[in-house]
């Protein structure tokens, strides 16, 4: 095993497609809809009945917030409005493995990075600066002009002012540093992505089911996909691994285990 590492060490240090090197960042000029269905495609299960349902619904949703009266900018009062009612209407069972088309089902389930997902859209609708960060196990958002950190997991899950929020922070860097030491190579990742870049999640988080089933085929399209979006360490990482796996490569596979 220790030779596949260095192998896969030197061909992320040397690799890159078209010129785009690890971690750069995709950025596309989209509308918060255009996100919206970007983010429903990484749904396995999705079709037009789905999706026109998943629309309507999400609409209809918009238009009753538009209703809470704010003056020339969402205030604080307006934001905690919306991520309540977004908990209320979407967020009401955690499953660890449901993905974002989930959100709209007759029982809908969330997790970390489907919640945080939609939670972004509604932001970027309603034209509220925002952060979205990426650590190794989660996502999180900063709302720097309204001293803000949303936990999208948690329907309390809005922090106030400089110091509750730098303490949840350290808190997630203790916890990133200490589970990112477990991993074949470990890597720190706490950094701030956008909205293309969190399709490459979703789909990344689609690929690591598979994966958990071993079902190395199935992996390897929601892989190629994230890879599109989200051009990043560990995307490229588990491509590799699993393309190792894979019944064609098993003799380059054999050759590196242990």
């Amino acid at each position: 095993m220790r030779r596949l590492v260095i192998l896969i060490l030197i061909v992320i240090n040397t690799y890159d497609v078209a010129g785009v090197t690890l971690d750069s960042t995709i950025k596309k000029e989209r509308s918060p809809m255009e996100y919206f269905e970007l983010f429903l495609s990484t749904d396995p299960a999705i079709n037009d009945q789905k999706l026109n349902f998943a629309t309507d619904k999400w609409n209809r949703f918009i238009a009753q917030m538009k209703d809470h009266s704010f003056s020339e900018a969402p205030n604080d009062v307006f934001i905690k409005s919306l991520f309540k009612n977004l908990h209320r209407n979407f967020l009401p069972e955690y499953n660890r493995q449901s993905n974002f088309g989930n959100l709209f089902t007759e029982e809908p389930t969330y997790n970390c990075v489907t919640a945080t997902a939609l939670l972004s859209i509604a932001l970027e609708t309603f034209n509220i600066p925002y952060a979205i960060r990426e650590t190794n196990f989660h996502v999180y958002v900063l709302l720097p002009e309204h001293d803000m950190l949303l936990e999208s997991t948690n329907r309390f899950g809005i922090l106030n002012g400089s110091n509750d929020i730098e303490r949840r922070i350290s808190k997630y860097v203790k916890e990133n540093r200490s589970s990112s030491k477990n991993d074949l190579i470990p890597m720190f990742i706490d950094k701030e992505i956008n909205l293309d870049q969190f399709a490459g999640l979703l789909f990344f988080n689609l690929a690591v089911d598979y994966v958990q089933k071993e079902d190395w085929s199935g992996a390897m399209p929601y892989l190629t996909y994230a890879e599109q979006h989200y051009y990043s360490l560990r995307v490229f990482y588990l491509k590799f691994l699993v393309s190792a796996r894979l019944p064609e490569n098993q003799n380059i596979y054999v050759r590196y285990k242990l």
